[in-house]
């Protein structure tokens, strides 16, 4: 199973609006040179030379990270902490030998009250957080490229997770990016 990783502030947002639509952009790499641009053709993206008086020449076929469909966990902040007690409400993995234990503490979360038992733990970087560690996923329900065109809808900036938002889109304007719509899973 595929990780993503959210900024801390939107990974809060859509837990406490877990049942809304939410939409994420990720930079296409490479981006098309000058009269190229991507179309797609049967459920299928491509990068593509769009000539003055020719026909349109297909380059190479690109694919997103995620399909439509696809599930992925959600990368955060995680510590290894033994013997943390939980409900499963929070924690959809905790079931550990039978015993309701999590391995694991979230940086961002309602289980952070057992830190004071024995202090703060060693966070990981959620980069590197295994699958078996996730209590979040999502579910992609839109895959497309786009070229990013700022100011955005309300509607849109709504989607992106409000005006926090638009520090992170406003350094990717006119850039070729993978748009991603998600729900989350529960």
């Amino acid at each position: 199973m595929k990780g993503i990783l959210f900024k801390p502030w939107k990974h809060q947002a859509m837990r406490d609006n877990p049942d809304r639509l939410w939409v994420t952009r990720r930079v296409i790499k490479p981006q098309p040179a000058a009269g190229q641009r991507y179309k797609g053709l049967n459920g299928k993206w491509f990068l593509v030379e769009m000539g003055e008086s020719s026909p349109i020449d297909i380059i190479k076929q690109v694919k997103p990270r995620y399909k439509i469909g696809e599930t992925a966990y959600v990368k955060e902040g995680w510590a290894p902490y033994e013997r943390i007690f939980c409900t499963g409400q929070y924690l959809p993995n905790c079931k550990h030998e039978g015993y309701h234990w999590h391995p694991v503490t979230h940086r961002l979360g309602k289980e952070n009250y057992a830190w004071g038992l024995s202090g703060e733990p060693k966070w990981r970087n959620p980069r590197t957080m295994p699958a078996t560690a996730a209590r979040d996923f999502v579910t992609f329900t839109d895959v497309r490229p786009e070229r990013l065109q700022l100011p955005l809808s309300d509607e849109e900036l709504e989607l992106e997770g409000g005006e926090r938002a638009l520090e992170i889109l406003s350094k990717l304007d006119s850039l070729w990016l993978w748009r991603h719509e998600y729900r989350m899973v529960r």
